[in-house]
């Protein structure tokens, strides 16, 4: 759910961008504010989503040894997942 509300507000936010020159010059500075403004929320609306999107993940994620990990790293994941079984 939150990968697509992450599209469509990346979606809605492009088209926003999109249409600033052609507002800006049919309507007016006020409007093309209006939708660089409109941009930014939904920008922020996105990166919003995109946190949840990766909190998520990595709650549902195990951490696993890594054969390009330092011995002392993989050691720690390894004692982490121990910890987290308990």
């Amino acid at each position: 759910m939150f990968k697509t509300l992450r599209i469509l507000f990346t979606l809605l936010s492009a088209l926003c961008v999109a249409i600033v020159l052609p507002v800006g010059t049919f309507l007016g500075l006020t409007y093309a504010l209006i939708c660089v403004a409109l941009a930014f929320v939904f920008f922020v609306l996105m990166l919003y989503f995109k946190g949840k999107h990766e909190e998520t993940l990595t709650e549902n994620q195990t951490p696993t040894v890594d054969f390009l990990d330092s011995p002392s790293k993989n050691e720690n994941k390894a004692e982490n997942l121990e910890k987290s079984d308990k």
